[in-house]
């Protein structure tokens, strides 16, 4: 008796993994005005790691045999880009409060010096003259 292969089976998933993945799929519907800018991103990183990987590995190497890598690397790529963005939106939602509220250290002799310095450097011509001038002197003691 010769037995037959099936090929052709349905992998079936686990209700978990189903449930799973529908949540997954309604949350990306929600987010749709931003899905078709990932997509398009993910097909153009796509095409960047093909570019890259054709120029990168040796000529005997056959297109065909980059693809799957590059299917691969561009959605990775496009994931930790928007990871990547989300967490620095994320991180820096709260700093504009700090912005501008930090107060800078008392000036010393030698930053006086260094901005007289770099004022002096911007004279283009001989006849003009540039100035600077602080508000508060330094103590003597001070560097």
């Amino acid at each position: 008796m010769r037995h037959r292969c099936t090929c052709s089976r349905r992998l079936r998933q686990p209700p978990e993994l189903a449930s799973w993945s529908a949540s997954i799929s309604s949350a990306s519907i929600s987010s749709a005005s931003s899905v078709a800018p990932r997509n398009i991103s993910a097909a153009l990183n796509i095409g960047l790691y093909l570019l890259r990987f054709r120029i990168l590995t040796p000529h005997q190497i056959q297109l065909r045999a980059l693809v799957p890598g590059c299917l691969a690397a561009g959605p990775a790529w496009t994931v930790l880009q928007a990871f990547g963005g989300y967490l620095v939106a994320h991180q820096l939602r709260h700093a504009t409060a700090l912005y501008g509220s930090l107060l800078q250290p008392p000036l010393t002799r030698a930053d006086q010096q260094v901005l007289d310095a770099i004022a002096e450097a911007e004279e283009r011509r001989p006849e003009q003259r540039v100035h600077s001038r602080f508000l508060h002197r330094p103590d003597p003691g001070e560097r």
